[in-house]
């Protein structure tokens, strides 16, 4: 009873560390969590609570991953079977308009995608629902030939595009994790940081490739031959262009009918490839829509013909400048076209055109270097204001692992708490078992013993008979002796059978004994092997020799021949190697 208390109590001690401990994890955890809202993780839609939710991100992992295109079909149409009833509210219907944008933008139908998009904002009320307006109007920029305001920059909104980009790498979605990343460098761009901006467009490249979205690519690597410039690899830059040339010449689309002219103009003012300033003008001739380049075109041959002192060409330059210089967005390229304007009205002969143009020209130059210095200070901010978020984030994920080690060790103490508490259970159930196996022996040598004590009443009884048998010979005895003499003959054979139930109990207790001691010692008689199991059981030489009806010297000299049967030696001993068959 006591060792079945103690080890009661120890459980319940141990329960008792492991409930304060698992109270003490769920207090920490509980404190460290942030609050809950009520946005589907890990994006941002707001819950409707409606069965449209958990088709929201379904359809979100089904176009980041690479689910196929059949699929995302069926998900799209399950959405717009809930969107179209008309109790839908108006933003599930704009959600739906969304996704059918998402899918258009997966078969590569940019401008549908682009309409689509455009109808989805228009349908969104952003006040209510401003992670809808933020996304689309995220999804719809590129498509649109837009950058990022880098001056109403929302740096929540950049937070979590970082956390988007992070989870996109985690979780095996190249094509988002691309799109993510090319906004990110924009960003960087703006921020004066144009070496991270090249990392993020060069992760952004890697990540389309292995998507297989060309298409994607090729946008993207205008951006890499873009932050190129900026931290002055000229000629990867042009590397970048050659590789988009090849890809649209090879059948790749792009989303944007500007790449093609944004390219050429590039490769002109980087590498002056006069080529290419050439193919810009004949690809800028004939399209409205491309008036800016083609000013600009008109600009730089304009100059060229100037310096080499000729006008050739200089009215049909003139009046390409003339009707593309407001379409240029860049001051700078307004006030360069502005001022060949001028240029080419003088060397027709309009000062009055010439003065204008230079005058507008200079104005536009000027206001355009007072407001570089501006963004001087803007860029130092946001600089600053992007390495502080940088900093927080990666104090955030150091908070969060020092957090997981703290709930590691709760878990592994009380993981070591139960082994200890457990070996020593079973120490204990062993050290029980082991007083009950002894407890059991002794019991079963008393029964010996007391079997052994009716064995020798009996041996006792023979030697009387003996006498009386003596007695008998001499005739010193009567009839009534020889009755005497039949019961002690009687006696004799219960002692036989006492001797018998001796070796029956003995069997039972240990039923190897005699086949172990055999295999030890294969000659060895009944006497022997009797003589054997007294000592085995601890009977000393006086009692096996009263036992047995021999002499003292004679149990000695049998022990003498087992030790010498056993091959044991000087220092070995007899009884507890026979104790050792039991």
């Amino acid at each position: 009873m006591k060792g079945h208390y103690l080890v009661s109590g120890g459980w319940a001690h141990l329960l008792r560390i492991m409930c304060v401990a698992i109270a003490v994890g769920m207090m920490l955890g509980a404190a460290s969590c942030r609050r809950v809202d009520r946005t589907l993780g890990p994006w941002g839609w707001e819950r409707l609570e409606r069965p449209t939710d958990t088709l929201m991100l379904r359809l979100q992992d089904a176009f980041l991953g690479d689910t196929p295109l059949d699929s995302c079909v069926m998900l799209v149409e399950r959405f717009h079977d809930y969107a179209d009833r008309s109790d839908a509210p108006a933003i599930e219907r704009a959600r739906a308009t969304f996704w059918d944008a998402r899918l258009a933008f997966a078969t590569e139908n940019y401008d549908e995608a682009r309409d689509l998009f455009r109808k989805s904002l228009a349908a969104t009320d952003s006040a209510r629902y401003p992670f809808d307006a933020k996304y689309t109007r995220l999804c719809l920029e590129p498509l649109e030939g837009r950058v990022l305001d880098g001056g109403n920059l929302d740096w929540k909104w950049y937070e979590e595009m970082i956390d988007d980009l992070d989870y996109a790498l985690a979780n095996d979605a190249p094509v988002y994790g691309g799109l993510r990343a090319q906004y990110l460098c924009c960003i960087m761009t703006y921020s004066g940081n144009p070496s991270r901006a090249l990392q993020y467009a060069l992760l952004a490249d890697s990540l389309f490739a292995c998507s297989g979205r060309r298409a994607d690519r090729l946008t993207n690597r205008l951006n890499v031959a873009s932050t190129r410039v900026l931290v002055g690899d000229t000629v990867g830059a042009l590397r970048d262009y050659a590789w988009i040339q090849r890809e649209i010449e090879s059948g790749v689309r792009p989303m944007s009918p500007l790449m093609l002219p944004l390219i050429d103009y590039n490769r002109w003012v980087e590498a002056r490839d006069t080529a290419a300033l050439l193919r810009l003008r004949d690809v800028t001739r004939h399209d409205p829509a491309l008036a800016g380049y083609k000013a600009l075109a008109a600009a730089w041959l304009a100059d060229i013909e100037l310096e080499s002192g000729r006008t050739d060409s200089i009215s049909t330059y003139l009046a390409d400048m003339k009707q593309g210089a407001d379409y240029t967005d860049d001051a700078a390229q307004r006030s360069f076209v502005l001022k060949m304007l001028g240029r080419g009205y003088e060397a027709m002969g309009d000062h009055r055109q010439a003065i204008e143009s230079l005058k507008a020209s200079a104005d536009i130059a000027e206001e355009n270097v007072r407001m570089l210095s501006t963004d001087k200070y803007a860029m130092a901010e946001t600089r600053r204001i992007t390495d502080d978020i940088e900093r927080q984030r990666i104090a955030d994920r150091r908070s969060a692992r020092i957090w997981m080690w703290v709930y590691t060790s709760v878990i592994a103490a009380l993981l070591i708490i139960a082994a200890i508490f457990l070996m020593r259970y079973l120490k204990r159930l062993h050290r029980g078992r082991q007083m009950e196996r002894r407890d059991l022996e002794e019991a079963r040598r008393s029964e010996l013993s007391m079997s052994l004590s009716v064995c020798e009443k009996e041996r006792q009884i023979e030697e009387l008979r003996q006498k009386i048998s003596a007695l008998a010979d001499e005739e010193m005895i009567d009839a009534g002796a020889a009755r005497e003499i039949e019961s002690s003959l009687r006696t004799s054979a219960a002692a036989s059978k006492a001797d018998e139930e001796f070796g029956r109990v003995f069997a039972t207790v240990s039923p190897n004994f005699n086949q172990r001691l055999r295999q030890l010692y294969p000659r060895i008689g009944r006497n022997a092997m009797r003589m054997a199991e007294y000592i085995a059981i601890g009977m000393d030489n006086r009692h096996i020799a009263r036992v047995m009806n021999i002499r003292p010297e004679s149990v000695k000299q049998n022990r003498w021949r087992l030790r010498q049967a056993l091959g044991l030696g000087a220092d070995d001993n007899l009884d507890a190697t026979l104790r050792d068959l039991l």
